[in-house]
């Protein structure tokens, strides 16, 4: 969870927050001010009917059982009919729209978020700047670099 809110944190400081769609809770709901966020509706019940299923997979990730990585692959490689792939887009759509929400009408949340991007930015920008004057080198002592000398 605190991967996907990180990764939503930084995708909306590009501002690209037009290209996140909400979902509605139904296709009844309607909204007056921020309709145009939502781009159609979570099926609930595909989510009901595979969380079993889900939850199994995640407790064999916590017990090593499977790894991350090796799933990503499989739902990568695998068709988009697949189960586990269209459940997991579905509680990726709850949690991001969730997370947008939260997002818009959180303003001390935004503010915590930009000083903090300032502040990586501005760390970043003193690094490139240490590099140019460096002009990329690595000045690192090295376990080699005393027979180097030595040859001198």
């Amino acid at each position: 969870m605190l991967f996907c809110r990180y990764v939503l944190i930084e995708s909306l400081q590009k501002n690209v927050l037009d290209s996140y769609r909400a979902y509605r809770a139904d296709d009844r709901t309607q909204y007056d001010h921020i309709g145009t966020l939502f781009s159609g509706s979570i099926d609930w019940a595909l989510i009901e009917s595979h969380w079993q299923d889900l939850m199994q997979v995640v407790l064999s990730i916590q017990a090593g059982k499977i790894s991350s990585a090796l799933l990503l692959r499989k739902l990568d490689n695998e068709s988009r009919k697949n189960r586990l792939y269209r459940v997991g887009r579905e509680v990726g759509r709850v949690i991001r729209t969730i997370f947008l929400l939260d997002w818009i009408s959180n303003l001390p949340l935004r503010r915590a978020v930009t000083e903090t991007t300032n502040k990586i930015e501005s760390y970043n920008g003193f690094a490139k700047w240490i590099s140019f004057g460096l002009r990329g080198r690595d000045c690192r002592k090295r376990p080699g670099r005393a027979a180097e000398a030595a040859a001198l």
